[in-house]
């Protein structure tokens, strides 16, 4: 089987784990440090079923070809608060991953392998508010469990910089980092897409952890109050137009390949633990030649995946599925 994540100093070549301990991970010191400081923070986290969480992705790892004893799971030790303004004082990888989650809820840094969450600003959004500070823990979990799927999902790094102390190019999932030049930054690959996949897995996790996990944050009653909340208010969910283009996506594959769309979806899935390379020109050409049109480079790059989604749809229509079952009986 797979492994779940492949680290290369340059293609071929390895790192070595002695090297890997070294960069990544966070240091025992600065997580007793963060301890003292976000006493809240870990208290919630700490109380949530990890034994649960690493089994079903384990489960989805092994349906997709990959040994579950290797998927990346971080659990509560590699997953830190990012204070609010000391963030700039704290030089090297850590903190300028931090300075980079202060602009949303979380994040996940392969070089590091470290979770990051936003916890002031959710602090702020919900635990100060006494109407909605039931919801403070859902909230935590819910971009935990988003941020461990980005963790879990297929990693790989290729092209170690000792000047930058970071890698050239890298995959998680179906995104893909790559920069030829330092000055130049970086360029992403297929990031909305990749977003919008893990947020919809990542929501049928967090419903399905709620139904069956053992979590002593939450009661059968907050459980329903939040599933209903979560119901009522879906301007509040992430990456709704991501999710929207990955539900276009997969109905559009659907109709086309007469494919059940939940064959398509665990299909998408099964990509994301394999890291698929959509970058690849045979996908690209079946992909181009189902559809009508280039779809995997407008996806690659996308920024309006509103303006995408509604050029989707219009694919959906009979005339258009008439029309490529024709072409594919000839």
């Amino acid at each position: 089987m797979k492994e779940g994540r492949e680290i290369f100093r340059r293609p071929g070549h390895p790192e070595s784990k002695e090297d890997l301990a070294k960069r990544e991970g966070v240091p025992l010191e600065m997580q007793q440090r963060f301890r003292e400081v976000y006493p809240e923070f870990y208290q919630i986290i700490e109380k949530f079923d990890f034994p649960y969480l690493k089994e079903r992705y384990g489960d989805i790892a092994r349906r997709s070809g990959i040994n579950p004893r290797t998927i990346n799971f971080l659990g509560a030790n590699n997953f830190i608060p990012v204070p609010q303004r000391p963030a700039r004082q704290i030089p090297g990888r850590l903190g300028r991953m931090m300075r980079y989650t202060q602009e949303g809820r979380g994040s996940y840094d392969l070089d590091t392998n470290v979770g990051h969450i936003n916890w002031p600003m959710m602090r702020e959004m919900h635990g100060n508010k006494e109407e909605i500070q039931w919801l403070l823990p859902f909230h935590l979990l819910r971009t935990f469990i988003h941020e461990e799927t980005h963790a879990v999902s297929k990693g790989v790094c290729t092209a170690f910089d000792e000047e930058a102390g970071k890698y050239r190019e890298k995959q998680t999932g179906y995104e893909q980092w790559s920069t030829a030049d330092r000055e130049r930054g970086g360029e992403y690959f297929f990031k909305r897409f990749d977003e919008g996949v893990v947020e919809k897995l990542s929501q049928e996790i967090l419903l399905d952890y709620l139904k069956n996990a053992r979590d002593s944050n939450f009661d059968v009653t907050s459980v329903v109050r939040f599933l209903e909340w979560h119901k009522e208010n879906p301007e509040l969910k992430s990456y709704v137009n991501e999710i929207k283009m990955v539900e276009v996506f997969t109905k559009l594959i659907s109709k086309v390949t007469s494919v059940p769309e939940e064959v398509v979806w665990q299909g998408i899935v099964r990509g994301l633990f394999e890291g698929e390379n959509l970058k690849n020109q045979e996908i690209k050409d079946l992909v181009e030649e189902i559809v009508g049109f280039d779809l995997l480079e407008e996806m690659s790059t996308v920024r309006d995946t509103e303006e995408l989604v509604q050029k989707l749809e219009k694919k959906i229509s009979p005339t258009f599925i008439d029309r490529i079952k024709l072409l594919y009986s000839r």
